[in-house]
């Protein structure tokens, strides 16, 4: 589906195209997160500049809860996303969070705005789409995934899935290349 956005096509044919579009990235994130205790979750970690597990599943969450806010208002602004540090340091507290995005996921694309910041008190602004910004998305939380996972490689034992923090086209290519 993220290729068919971005190539932007006239149409694409699609039985509930977002139905299991990245809900498989949250559950990853959800299935490790229930294997942590609170204090792993919040450890500074010196690998990732003294950033905790917890900032990084809050910066993940709040993109999100940024695109479902846009999906309403028309107006994507992940600058001034809301910054909610319960999520960092509340494990529990995330874990339902991830529950929400997931059962709130859209199914029908729509056009959007993205608004964004790159140099101080200048922003722009640009078409887009819930599709589009739903793929950017996902390959954002794969970023975060893998850093999740250098992380908690340098301060614990909890085990990890070898695909965790692996984009899918990686993975694709790595089959492809064992065959």
């Amino acid at each position: 589906i993220a290729r068919a956005v971005v190539a932007k096509p006239k149409l694409i044919l699609a039985d509930e195209p977002t139905g299991n579009l990245d809900s498989k990235n949250g559950e990853e994130v959800m299935k490790l997160l229930q294997q942590l205790n609170e204090g792993l979750y919040t450890q500074p970690i010196t690998s990732l500049s003294n950033a905790t597990i917890g900032a990084h599943v809050r910066h993940i969450i709040e993109l999100y809860l940024e695109l479902q806010n846009g999906y309403q208002s028309g107006l994507v602004n992940y600058d001034n996303r809301k910054r909610d540090y319960t999520i960092e340091t509340n494990m529990d507290f995330a874990i339902q969070q991830l529950h929400n995005i997931i059962n709130n996921l859209q199914p029908n694309n729509k056009n959007l705005l993205l608004q964004s910041c790159f140099v101080a008190d200048e922003s722009i602004e640009t078409e887009t789409n819930y599709y589009r910004e739903l793929a950017y998305n996902i390959e954002h939380t794969v970023h975060h995934q893998a850093l999740i996972k250098v992380g908690l490689l340098e301060i614990s034992t909890v085990p990890i899935a070898n695909e965790f923090g692996v984009a899918a086209a990686t993975l694709k290519y790595r089959n492809v290349c064992v065959q």
